[in-house]
């Protein structure tokens, strides 16, 4: 290859025209031009170096690249608003694409008064309407459409107050896009949102849906312009009430009528919009209406149904528009209704027109609602013999009749008696009953708490036999059909349920027909002529006699061979006498009732008696039984504590035993006393006296057969718990014993409700109670005692019942006393204890422990202390760990509590004790049942001292028996535990309270009291104040209304210094140290005499001497 030589060549030359490119030979011609200045210097410079030669002349540049097109973006143009500019951009590009950044592009406005277009391609909307801009380069040109549309302003809402929404609900908003004008933009998007989204939802299309309740706001945007409306979402309308019901209106008159929507809660819900109606506008027009209210007015007489709607939700009224009444006239008035009869009473109307006004509201009232009472239809009730006025009142208008209730003339066929009732039937087959009223147990149709004088049973059905249980009665019809009424619990009445109560007589759930019936505690049995027996109700002792202890409420067959002539059912065990003579027992027998040797467990099928003789009656009580051999020799046994075998008090009789010196006929046995007849058809009676069972004036326990003398031959006799009633041959019907529910007829009850004075004592300075006994100790140190001595606990050396106090028999000049259940204790001087009661007489404490403060209460059985040194002591019965000494072992001997700190006080509750350290922390122990030691649980008997779950600081600390109360310095009282009678006082009963809660009110006392149900305390101010149950009058308020909230005043308005609770009583000591008691005095608890023969049922009936 020759070397290659630029000298003489020509550079372009070199550049081979198969190679050009239009981008290349631009690149080339620039090379080319740079190798010829190169080739010249290389070959000698210039020409004049080499000779004179000639300069070649340059060949033309080639042509420029040619703009082939223009590229305009933004390619898509939104539509602009007035005013508005957009900047638009123009790329010129080659043939093959290549863009040439160095042409000039010109630009223009197809119609510039719409849109105008600057050099640099800017485009300003001017008005609405279609240009087209357009680019131009060297030939090449390309447009853009450009929308011009007028500026969105304004949004408007529709609608623009939405109405209010219930969950549920949906509404569909628009909005409207304006211009400046006014004028709607059609064409504009619009997008939607809630602010509060779980109240209300918006869709995409605007419709809202209400969520939950509260408010929410929908907001609409368009082109960067908003507007919202507020969307309330509230309770839906559930129902509604107006606040007149079917009022009554005179023509002429207005009255304003408002109606209340309520949501499902019954809650009022404001600012809803009612609108009225009335169906008779010419009787009665709506006028005035206002937001829930109208005005009635009244045009003409007749009747409008006036109706209000709101959201959809109605409530109607009648009104009635009627003339005044002129005169009123009671039609036909009885001059004479027999006691216990009934009468419809009917009120003549006329108005000024002669016509009867419809509609009129008659008030009806008596002048002596105990002689005849009526109620507001007219219906009148003859409660007891006298004169009472009856009047009717209408606009006004008064008419008044003049009424005689005359005795019911009767002839007595049987009495019964139950726990604290007595019922007569009738020879006509009528029953009247008396006495207490729980659970509607009188029959009468109400249910009111006691009936002092005899209520006819209501229904009107014709009994040929009755029969009474503790807490019920039943009869048999002609047909053998037993009718139950009273309490229904376990299923006694046989209905098949134990639900509720029944205050007239209902049919046992049965088609089996009786010849006898039988009533317990809580069990009923039913005897069939064919000798089988059915029983019913409470079973937990096997007394229905099925084999089981599964409570039926309906009869259940009792399984036997045996066949029966005479039933009895007892307070858990029933008896009955067989064909063969024999008395077979099933039930309870823990005190040896059903004859059998022992007086363990319980039997659930019927068993012979272990007694070979002929008997022909049967009786049962509590835990005893009684019979009758063929010759009227009485025999006895189970419990004898009360002398039921009539040679006083002694051990439980496990197998029947005679009663001597006395033959009968029949034989009734109560819980602690028997009565009989004698075949001279006299009444004989043994047993307890305590409450005046014997009928003979003498209160001794254990009492020998004694004719009851106050009356001569009787033709029916019938004992109840601690009560009897006998209808002498004579006429009339008598009654004895215990009358604290009004069960003796007399038209009294052994019940105080304010503050009686106890006689013959003066100058005591200190009082206490127990179960229904009281005690007082003089400044003299004497000790006197009343009320129940059927445990020797009034110290007098006898079981009698005293009605005044009574000396102490073994008094040694005691400094404190303390009263338990039915025993006493007294500290001497010497520090040492005597304890008397309980069936014991008085002894000292053996022990070497001395004392210098005893504490006890009404329902305890054991006592406590605080001995010389500070140490808690106590004492007795320790079954549940009431002793505190860690075990439960019974005690005669006081033991150290498990708690080595001083005391300040301490105290014995029912079956659990509570004491004060010196530094006021508080324990309790025993038995936590309730939550009654203040521990915040209950459950488990705590044996020794535990702390009471609180940070307050108490000062004294009263146990009672299933709850606790304490007062903290500044006297607050604060209780816990068994919430039974609202005794807690913190407001309405419910279960136990189990850490102490304070009492309702600002009362602030200095002491307290605690007894079965009711709570007392003296206030600072010396007044006294009681909570809890007031069924007896134990508040000495003047009623028998109790209350679960804050204590009310009690004691009458007195001035105390001191105040004891028994059970159901309480005593106080007065300023001038004088005693004063209330409440329950059927065993003399209140100091105040009680009958003690026999009585004649208030002058209500008048039985007919026999022919």
């Amino acid at each position: 290859m020759r070397p290659v030589s630029m000298c003489g060549d020509d550079p372009m030359h070199r550049i081979s025209a198969a190679n050009r490119h239009p981008i290349l030979d631009d690149l080339r011609h620039a090379w080319a031009m740079v190798v010829v200045v190169a080739a010249l210097t290389a070959c000698g410079g210039a020409a004049s170096d080499r000779g004179a030669v000639t300069t070649p002349t340059a060949p033309p540049p080639p042509p420029p690249v040619a703009v082939a097109a223009i590229e305009i973006t933004p390619a898509n143009t939104a539509a602009l608003r007035i005013g508005a500019t957009l900047q638009l951009f123009a790329v010129t590009k080659s043939a093959n694409g290549t863009p040439l950044n160095d042409r000039v592009v010109q630009w223009s406005s197809s119609v510039p008064t719409v849109a105008s277009v600057s050099a640099s391609g800017n485009v300003t909307a001017l008005a609405t309407g279609r240009t087209v801009v357009t680019a131009t380069s060297e030939g090449a040109r390309a447009t853009a459409t450009i929308d011009v549309r007028a500026a969105v302003a304004s949004l408007v809402m529709t609608p623009r107050v939405p109405g209010p929404l219930v969950p549920g609900d949906t509404l569909r908003l628009s909005a409207a896009v304006r211009d400046s004008a006014g004028a709607v933009l059609v064409d504009r998007v619009v997008a939607y949102r809630s602010t509060t989204p779980a109240v209300a939802t918006v869709a995409a299309d605007g419709k809202v849906t209400a969520v939950a309740l509260g408010t929410a706001s929908i907001v609409a945007e368009s082109e960067g312009v908003s507007a919202s409306a507020a969307i309330v979402v509230r309770a839906p309308v559930a129902t509604v009430t107006v606040s007149l019901a079917n009022p009554i209106l005179f023509p002429g008159e207005n009255r304003v009528i408002r109606s209340f929507a309520l949501d499902t809660r019954g809650s009022t819900l404001d600012g809803r919009r009612a609108e009225w109606s009335s169906d008779n506008p010419s009787v009665v027009q709506v006028t005035g209406t206002l937001e829930g209210a109208a005005v009635l007015v009244a045009v003409a007489p007749g009747t409008a149904t006036v109706t209000v709607d709101v959201e959809g939700k109605r409530s109607a009224t009648i009104v009635t528009v009627r003339r005044l009444v002129a005169t009123i006239a009671i039609a036909s008035p009885p001059a004479s209704i027999e006691l216990g009869k009934r009468a419809q009473l009917t009120a003549t109307l006329r108005d000024d027109q002669g016509a009867a006004p419809p509609s009129v509201a008659v008030t009806w009232r008596s002048s002596d609602a105990s002689v005849a009472s009526v109620s507001g239809d007219g219906r009148m009730t003859a409660l007891a013999v006298g004169v009472a006025t009856i009047s009717a009142e209408a606009d006004g208008k008064r008419a008044t009749a003049t009424v005689t209730v005359a005795p019911l003339a009767i002839r007595v066929r049987t009495l019964v008696a139950g726990y604290a009732h007595s019922c007569a039937l009738t020879t006509g087959g009528e029953t009247f009953c008396w006495g207490d009223n729980s659970g509607g147990r009188i029959g009468a149709g109400d249910w009111s708490s006691n009936h002092l004088t005899p209520m006819r049973v209501a229904g009107g059905l014709r009994f040929v036999s009755l029969e009474g249980g503790e807490f019920h009665t039943c009869g048999l019809t002609a047909d053998g059909t037993a009718h139950c009424w009273g309490d229904n619990w376990e299923g006694r009445l046989g209905i098949g349920n134990n639900q509720g109560s029944r205050n007239t007589p209902v049919p046992v759930s049965t088609d089996r027909r009786f010849a006898q019936i039988a009533g317990g505690e809580g069990h009923t049995c039913g005897l069939e002529g064919t000798g089988t027996v059915w029983c019913w109700g409470r079973n937990d002792h096997g007394q229905v006699g099925d084999g089981t202890a599964v409570q039926r409420s309906d009869p259940t067959l009792v399984r036997t061979a045996q066949r029966f002539i005479e039933i009895a059912a007892g307070f858990w065990h029933t008896c009955g006498v067989t064909t063969a003579a024999e008395v077979w027992c099933w039930g309870h027998n823990t005190s040896g009732q059903l004859g059998q040797g022992t007086q363990a467990g319980d039997i659930l099928l019927p068993t012979r008696v272990k007694r070979d003789a002929p008997f022909a009656r049967i009786t049962t009580g509590s835990r005893s039984s009684c019979a009758l051999t063929t010759d009227g020799v009485p025999y006895c046994w189970g419990e004898n504590s009360f002398g039921v075998l009539g040679t006083g008090p002694g051990q439980n009789v496990l197998i029947p035993v005679a009663v001597p010196g006395v033959l009968l006929t029949s034989i009734e046995l109560g819980q602690s006393h028997v009565c009989g007849t004698t075949s001279a058809q006299r009444v004989v009676c043994w047993g307890s006296g305590v409450s005046g069972q014997m009928g003979t004036g003498d209160l001794e326990l254990g009492q020998p057969p004694t004719v009851v003398s106050a009356f001569g031959v009787v033709r029916a006799l019938a004992s109840g718990r601690s009560h009897s009633c006998a209808a002498p041959a004579a006429g009339g019907i008598r009654c004895w014993g215990k009358n604290d529910y009004g069960q003796l007829g007399v038209g009294t009850q052994s019940r105080f409700s304010e503050p009686v004075l106890v006689p013959d004592l003066t100058g005591v300075r200190a009082i206490v109670a127990g179960a229904y006994h009281s005690c007082a100790l003089t400044r003299t140190n004497a000790t006197f005692c009343w009320g129940d001595n059927s445990s020797r606990q009034l110290g007098d050396g006898t079981s009698a019942t005293r009605l005044r106090p009574t000396r102490v028999v073994d008094d040694r000049g005691y400094t404190a006393i303390t009263a338990m259940q039915t025993g006493m204790c007294g500290l001497q001087a010497d520090g040492q204890v005597v304890c008397w009661g309980d069936g014991q007489s008085a002894a000292l404490a053996d022990t070497p422990l001395r004392f210098r403060e005893l504490a006890s209460s009404s329902r305890s059985y054991h006592w406590c202390g605080i001995t010389t040194s500070g140490r808690a002591a106590c004492a007795r019965s320790n079954w549940q760990g009431q002793l505190g000494n860690g075990n439960t072992s019974y005690s005669q001997s006081p033991v150290l509590v498990g708690l080595e700190a001083p005391f300040a006080s301490v105290q014995a509750g029912g079956n659990h004790s509570c004491g004060v350290t010196l530094d006021g922390v508080t324990y309790c122990w025993g038995s936590n049942v309730e939550g009654q030691l203040g521990l915040g649980t209950r459950g488990e008997n705590v044996l020794l001292p535990s702390r009471v779950s609180t940070t307050e600081r108490f000062r004294t600390v009263a146990p009672g028996p299933w709850d606790t109360c304490a007062l903290n310095a500044s006297g607050a009282a604060f209780c816990w535990g068994a919430d039974y009678y609202g005794k807690v006082g913190d407001g309405p009963r419910g279960g136990p309270i189990t850490t102490p809660s304070a009492v309702l009110g600002s009362v602030r006392f200095t002491s307290i009291a605690m007894g079965h149900d009711h709570v007392c305390g003296i206030a600072t101010a010396g007044t006294m104040h009681c909570w809890g149950g007031n069924t007896f009058g134990q508040f000495g308020s003047g009623d028998f209304n109790g209350t679960d909230g804050a204590p009310l005043p009690a004691g009458r308005g007195n001035q105390w210094r001191a105040v004891a609770a028994g059970t159901i009583h309480t005593c106080g000591i007065a300023s001038d140290e004088r005693v004063y008691c209330w409440g329950d005095n059927s065993s003399g608890a209140v100091g105040q005499p009680f009958p003690t023969s026999p009585q004649v049922v208030a002058g209500n009936l008048t039985v007919a001497a026999e022919r």
